[in-house]
């Protein structure tokens, strides 16, 4: 069985109805390997030709329009946990995700080359060959693991296709103290919460701080460090067998107690809840 919060497909049609239930919350990308397809793209008509990739951000509107007779689609989406944890993955190890994603709604098609074509096809059996066969908690984290590097690489492609812009000095001194923000997060692992922790490392004032993290991302730098923390929180309670006292002392946090209360209040259930829900 698939892992948790995907959706993949090799049926257009079937995986438009799918993933048109959960649009707000789903991330996806269509893959045609073969022919031409021509979909509804937020109101416009988009053909994805071979060797073309469509990248779809939450709240898309995409419907079927037509398809040339040897038209050859992969899709796969994430929602969910899935996607949060991924969307914590990039943030982590690719300083300029958000350029990157900023950049997707306004060029959604990504043109292939030959050797990422091949790329696509190696990946798309070799995920395919695991998920369709789930039988463990190491092939679930084998699962995991491929989609979230299949994610980071399709990043770095686009990076290449990101023109270099030279930024005014007040937009380009906030974008370097968003992403040293970032870095920060990365570094801490989920360890630390307190903005005015990140804003004495940066040399800024909280308040300055949380005003960078809205202005480019929308999300106050307090909801950042606290979506981290959340994701390696969830990590550590469904791909490791660390208990929740550990996991609390890992993540430094106070005491137990809070911890407990900390986790209802993130994810909406108990530390042992979310276990027995999730860890495969």
């Amino acid at each position: 069985m698939l892992p948790l919060d995907v959706i993949y497909s090799d049926r257009i049609s079937d995986f438009l109805v799918r993933v048109r239930g959960i649009r707000p919350d789903c991330s996806y990308v269509i893959y045609c390997s073969k022919g031409n397809l021509v979909l509804r793209f937020n109101g416009d008509e988009l053909t994805v030709r071979e060797q073309e990739m469509l990248m779809v951000v939450p709240g898309s509107e995409v419907s079927y329009v037509n398809s040339t007779a040897d038209c050859e689609c992969r899709m796969i989406a994430v929602y969910g946990d899935m996607r949060r944890e991924i969307s914590g993955t990039c943030l982590r190890e690719d300083i300029n995700w958000l350029e990157k994603s900023n950049y997707i709604r306004e060029n959604p098609i990504l043109p292939l080359t030959h050797y990422q074509n091949e790329i696509c096809r190696v990946f798309a059996d070799f995920y395919t060959s695991f998920s369709t066969k789930i039988t463990s908690e190491v092939d679930d984290k084998v699962v995991r693991n491929i989609l979230t590097a299949g994610i980071i690489t399709l990043l770095d492609w686009i990076g290449s296709h990101m023109p270099t812009v030279n930024l005014p000095h007040t937009q380009g001194r906030t974008n370097i103290v968003f992403k040293q923000y970032l870095s920060l997060i990365q570094e801490s692992k989920g360890r630390k919460r307190e903005v005015q922790w990140y804003a004495d490392k940066l040399s800024i004032t909280p308040k300055y701080l949380t005003t960078i993290c809205h202005n480019v991302s929308g999300k106050s730098a307090s909801e950042i460090a606290n979506e981290s923390t959340v994701i390696e929180i969830k990590r550590l309670l469904t791909q490791t067998d660390l208990s929740s006292k550990e996991i609390c002392q890992q993540l430094d946090f106070v005491t137990h107690s809070f911890f407990c209360r900390y986790v209802k209040r993130e994810i909406g259930m108990s530390a042992k809840e979310y276990r027995k829900k999730h860890k495969k």
